[in-house]
């Protein structure tokens, strides 16, 4: 599986392991989804105004905030 799914069509980026069903991404075998490894071509479709995933990117920082809680207990 790969780490970001890229929406050419909406120009828009999601992390792969937080997608839900609000992200709303194209089926595996349309031609405007594509699958992505690297953060360096992440940063680069950024930079050309793909935007991120307000709903699976969000889902990390929550996540990453109640991994930090945890670790305070």
């Amino acid at each position: 599986m790969s780490k970001y799914i890229v929406n050419h069509d909406q120009k828009v980026i999601h992390r792969s392991s937080y997608v839900c069903d609000e992200c709303n991404i194209p089926p595996y075998e349309h031609q405007m989804r594509e699958d992505i490894e690297e953060d360096k071509l992440i940063h680069q479709l950024t930079d050309l105004t793909y935007i991120k995933c307000t709903n699976c990117f969000e889902l990390i920082l929550l996540s990453q905030k109640h991994d930090d809680s945890d670790k305070r207990i």
